[in-house]
């Protein structure tokens, strides 16, 4: 179980991370149109960090959100039930409906839901870990991205080859 201290801890880094995120998406050019794969990538790029960071701190992490905003800004999606220690099916429901009320509401152009899942990587027959992110975009592109990772002995996190697979569209619904 994560601590609520580490869980504070964790937000405290998860808002420097977005003020650094939006600088650095604000430096870029919020005017320059962006393809929907192009922005689902930047997405990503700015969400995972903060995965692999409290892997190799914590050897684990809760699930967590991010979005492109109608402003082209990269911001966090964080939620809470009330429970200190929800189980992440929950939070994971919980951040698909943020997101799809937010998307629905004009405000979100892309999201990420980030969590950890065991998965069977291509090539292989035997399960392991892995950093899971949904990525929808409001053009409906939809993917599941996978990043398999393990946590050697003396707490060493060794990445494997990132896949990806068609999306379940959550998020963005056609009317």
């Amino acid at each position: 179980m994560i601590s609520k201290t580490l869980v504070l801890r964790a937000m405290l880094i998860m808002v420097t991370l977005v003020t650094g995120a939006a600088l650095v998406c604000n430096a870029q050019g919020t005017k320059t149109k962006k393809m929907p794969k192009e922005e689902v990538e930047e997405l990503m790029n700015a969400v995972l960090p903060f995965a692999q960071k409290m892997l190799t701190e914590h050897g684990e992490f809760h699930p967590y959100g991010g979005a492109i905003n109608s402003k082209r800004e990269i911001v966090w999606v964080a939620v809470h039930d009330g429970d200190e220690h929800p189980p992440s099916e929950r939070i994971i429901d919980l951040l698909v409906d943020a997101c799809r009320a937010e998307a629905k509401a004009g405000t979100y152009r892309a999201t990420a839901i980030i969590f950890d899942v065991r998965v069977v990587p291509p090539g292989s027959d035997q399960k392991t870990d892995a950093i899971q992110i949904d990525l929808d975009h409001i053009s409906e592109l939809s993917l599941t991205v996978f990043l398999p990772y393990k946590i050697k002995h003396k707490g060493e996190v060794v990445y494997g080859e990132m896949f990806a697979q068609a999306g379940e569209k959550k998020i963005f619904k056609s009317p």
